[in-house]
């Protein structure tokens, strides 16, 4: 506790994002070197307690694991003269890298038509924070992703790959899939000119 403080307290170092494993014990944070000043008391707060509980005890910060996801825990410490807030984000995995679980399906795509989505979630298992993807040849066809969800646009004729990562803190698992992009005109043909009107006599 402290006497009398001169002024209120201020963040010393930035408290790190966190991974922690659904089986695996609590994880004990020193609070002390994350703010500067005199501290009379410390708390914490998870905005989802169904993924991690936090509790302070003095200056420690316990975080205990209780379902998979992601969620942002805040910590503030005050005296006095006045707080300190930040903020980090917690997320509970399984043990180990994402695994193969279904084959991605081959695509076809045509040249200047719509950007194709799809999920790629289901053809990997275990706990998944990101995702990628990326074209083996990307003058054939774009990729883009947001989430577990891939988007693919044919820019040009021909055969490639694309490649979807999925990641964790524990590794990587990769599948890759053919993407074949063709041209909805006939090989040979000209693309259709002016109608010319012949005169009548």
């Amino acid at each position: 506790m402290s006497t009398n403080p001169a002024v209120a307290p201020r963040i010393g170092t930035f408290l790190q994002d966190v991974v922690l494993v659904i089986t695996e014990p609590a994880l004990r944070i020193d609070l002390v070197a994350s703010v500067v000043g005199a501290i009379d008391t410390y708390r914490a707060l998870a905005a989802n307690p169904g993924i991690v509980t936090a509790v302070v005890s003095g200056s420690m910060l316990t975080l205990a694991p209780e379902a998979l996801g992601t969620t942002t825990v805040s910590v503030t410490a005050g005296n006095s003269r006045g707080s300190v807030f930040q903020s980090f984000r917690v997320t509970v995995i399984e043990r180990g890298a994402p695994k193969f679980a279904s084959l991605l399906p081959n695509r076809v795509l045509y040249v200047g038509d719509p950007p194709v989505g799809f999920d790629v979630s289901p053809a990997f298992s275990g706990t998944v924070t990101s995702y990628a993807g990326s074209a083996g040849d990307p003058n054939l066809v774009g990729v883009s992703m947001t989430g577990s969800q891939v988007s693919l646009t044919g820019l040009a004729t021909g055969v490639t790959t694309v490649t979807i990562r999925a990641t964790n803190a524990s590794g990587v698992a990769l599948q890759s899939f053919r993407v074949t992009v063709l041209s909805r005109q006939a090989p040979g043909a000209a693309p259709p000119g002016p109608v010319q009107e012949i005169p009548t006599h």
